[in-house]
């Protein structure tokens, strides 16, 4: 389905799902269902449009991380429709290209059997680029309300197996999401601390 919207139509199926964004849709894409839950929970908590991200990059300079995908994302990540369609990485499809706004985000998914949840927040740094795409870079980093470092993170989502995608929406929602996983007996994802050796995994 991906190919062929680019052969016959010239575009990306992200561009398609940020045009869903767009009108208020909460869209998962890569067949993501516990991504889609997560992101459902996410807009009944803000009332804003979430986005299901990547995590290609950090940077231990800044203490941030990156969140990008490829050009799913809605008119809620950027101020004034401020964003291009550009040829995708690959030359071909079109994509929506855009660096998210400034504001603070929160960073949440469940897991597991969900019966897992992971929550983090942090500040989008303004003008610091990333990929072609849709994306943004995160310091001030806290997990379940915890300062944590970028390098810790990384660590903790390795050596937890953690899974690929991160939802992610405008707004500050880290202590209701704590309070629903108490009420629903969700176990939290918590820090790891980066050690220079093999981690197994913490239950």
């Amino acid at each position: 389905c991906i190919y062929k919207l680019g052969e016959d139509f010239g575009i990306h199926l992200c561009s398609i799902i940020s045009k869903l964004c767009d009108d208020g849709f909460v869209v998962s894409c890569e067949g993501d269902f516990m991504g889609a839950i997560s992101m459902l929970m996410l807009k009944y908590l803000t009332g804003n449009v979430p986005s299901l991200m990547d995590f290609p990059q950090f940077d231990e300079d800044d203490n941030s991380i990156l969140m990008w995908h490829c050009g799913a994302t809605g008119n809620d990540f950027v101020c004034d429709n401020c964003y291009t369609w550009e040829k995708s990485y690959s030359g071909e499809p079109i994509v929506r290209d855009l660096d998210f706004k400034e504001g603070h985000v929160t960073i949440a998914r469940l897991s597991g059997e969900s019966d897992q949840l992971m929550v983090l927040d942090g500040d989008v740094i303004p003008g610091k680029r990333s990929f072609l795409g849709s994306g943004g870079w995160i310091e001030n980093l806290k997990m379940n309300g915890k300062d944590i470092s970028a390098l810790d993170f990384v660590n903790t989502i390795l050596v937890q197996k953690f899974h690929h995608h991160y939802p992610i929406v405008f707004g500050d929602v880290a202590k209701e999401l704590s309070e629903i996983a108490a009420w629903l007996d969700l176990k939290p994802i918590t820090k790891v601390e980066y050690e220079d050796y093999f981690q197994n995994k913490v239950y």
